[in-house]
Order: structure tokens, then C-alpha cells, then sequence
């Protein structure tokens, strides 16, 4: 399959403006994500005895190789250096009560891991909500630059 084939799979977008092209760096960009975000309980666990470390889990280790590997082969994204507006929309697995918030940890990660953004300081306004609609995969981000006030 070729990368624009891959891409267009993927659900990548990217739009330009006039004032960011001469940057070379999208005004936006939009991505889907093929695994649920791990709920912040799921994502540490405390090791060692009579010292209070946290270390990643299993869960979130795995998630982190699945999303990283995607991003990085198909999406191949922008860093974007100043402000930036979020938008995360998660398919909902099901009917059952779930914690919004929980989700971020993992998600805002991913987004520096993955040099999508420098740092989550970065982000000015953030938005996240449940879809029950189908999507090609769990989650949808999408990343736009801010002008600076």
C-alpha cells in the first residue's frame, strides 16, 4: 500500500494557511488514533519497597508502542512551537459511566511524545468529548495553532 494511500486510511488532513506556508508548518492537522487512550488509574503502578516510585504499566506501555508507531509511520506530524487548540473526540466503547479526564494524561503524551507539540503547556484551549457515531478508529485529534494574543 503506498503512503498516500496509508495516509488517506489514516484519516490524515492538513490545511495550510497563506501565513504558514512560507514555514512550511500546517495551520492545522488531523489524525486518528487505532487504540482507546488508557485511563489515568491504568497508565502507573508504585515498584520498590519502602520507596515510592511509579513506573508505567503493562497496559500503557502497549499503548503507548501502538499509537507511537502509527503517528510516526503514518501521520509523520508537524511540531507545532506556540499555542495550540485541541480537540480529542473518543469513540465510546459502550454505555457504561466513564471519566473524560481520565483520558488526557495519555493523550496529551502522545501528542509531545510524538513532537506533535513541544510541551502541554502549549495547549490554550483543549476540548474532549464521547461520540457514539462510528469512526474509521477509537479517537480523533485534532490540532490547531493559535496566534499568540
Amino acid at each position: 500500500m503506498t503512503v498516500p494511500a496509508l495516509k488517506a486510511k489514516a484519516g490524515l488532513s492538513t490545511s495550510s494557511s497563506a501565513q504558514n506556508s512560507a514555514s512550511c508548518r500546517p495551520a492545522s492537522l488531523q489524525f486518528y488514533l487505532p487504540q482507546m487512550p488508557v485511563p489515568l488509574s491504568a497508565c502507573f503502578k508504585d515498584v520498590g519497597r519502602g520507596m515510592r516510585r511509579r513506573a508505567p504499566t503493562g497496559r500503557y506501555e502497549t499503548f503507548k508502542r501502538i499509537v507511537d508507531k502509527h503517528i510516526q509511520i503514518i501521520v509523520r506530524p508537524p511540531l507545532f512551537p506556540g499555542p495550540v487548540r485541541v480537540c480529542y473526540v473518543i469513540r465510546k466503547p459502550d454505555r457504561r459511566r466513564r471519566d473524560l479526564g481520565n483520558l488526557l494524561k495519555a493523550l496529551d503524551d502522545t501528542l509531545t511524545r510524538n513532537l506533535v507539540i513541544e510541551d502541554d503547556s502549549q495547549i490554550v484551549d483543549l476540548r474532549i468529548g464521547w461520540t457514539l457515531e462510528e469512526m474509521q478508529m477509537p479517537v480523533l485529534v485534532q490540532v490547531e495553532a493559535v496566534n499568540a494574543p
